[in-house]
């Protein structure tokens, strides 16, 4: 997976959102420059850009500040298949995180995504190739919505991050309710901090088997996934040049 991509999972969510408010999918998608076929075929990736454009156009229709919490909302649980499953059946948050990052990729290889730990805190930080005040940034607050989401599914406790802190600069707070603590911007960063206690408790869902296998075999898919396209990069090498010997 060299190429920066994301599924068209996400994607989906945003135009189910839109559709909801009423806003008419086909002229979302041709303003972004996306197919409609890329939108409804199984297993699909979108190029960054094309995610990021979609997102702005989202919010430009809707006026929507709070639409990455939104499309969460509309992409139950299950729509990520192996990497929602990380995350409910790790022991601990800690323990899903740490699986959920390794199979990050096939979600998003947009974004790295790194989880330190230190004395007091657990820190989820996800890394932006792309300038925080772009629509790259909805993505970000997207990742962090839909994995609290998730982790609280698992923990079956509307529990709440420390702190939630974003690269981008922005007046006012209107983020608060998204998450249930406090919110900053303008940081070095964007991360999500949880308290000891909340990365280390107990996940009545979790499954130590289950979880395991899951992991293995999503790092399978990677594998597979770097092949294929190291043997697609190499095809289209060979092809250009002998297109260009004839």
């Amino acid at each position: 997976m060299s190429s920066r991509t994301v599924t068209n999972v996400t994607a989906r969510g945003v135009v189910d959102y839109c559709r909801s408010r009423g806003i008419a999918s086909d002229g979302l998608l041709s303003a972004a420059g996306i197919s409609p076929s890329l939108i409804a075929q199984a297993g699909a990736r979108l190029s960054a850009e094309q995610a990021f454009a979609l997102w702005d156009e989202a919010k430009r229709a809707t006026g929507d500040p709070l639409i990455a919490h939104h499309v969460t909302g509309v992409l139950p649980f299950g729509t990520y298949r192996i990497a929602d499953y990380l995350l409910l059946t790790g022991a601990t948050p800690r323990d899903s995180l740490q699986k959920f990052i390794r199979s990050f990729p096939l979600v998003n290889n947009v974004f790295e995504m790194h989880l330190s730990i230190s004395r007091g805190a657990a820190h989820l930080q996800l890394h932006s190739p792309y300038a925080p005040e772009g629509p790259a940034h909805f993505y970000v607050e997207f990742i962090f919505s839909m994995i609290l989401a998730r982790l609280r599914l698992a923990a079956g406790v509307d529990w709440h991050p420390k702190e939630v802190c974003f690269a981008r600069s922005v007046r006012g707070a209107a983020y608060h309710p998204m998450f249930g603590c406090p919110v900053r911007f303008n940081g070095s960063e964007n991360r999500m901090t949880l308290t000891r206690e909340s990365a280390d408790m107990p996940l009545p869902s979790g499954d130590a088997m289950l979880s395991e296998i899951l992991d293995h075999y999503g790092q399978s898919l990677l594998k597979h996934s770097a092949k294929d396209e190291f043997l697609g990069d190499l095809r289209k090498v060979l092809a250009d040049g002998f297109s260009r010997r004839g």
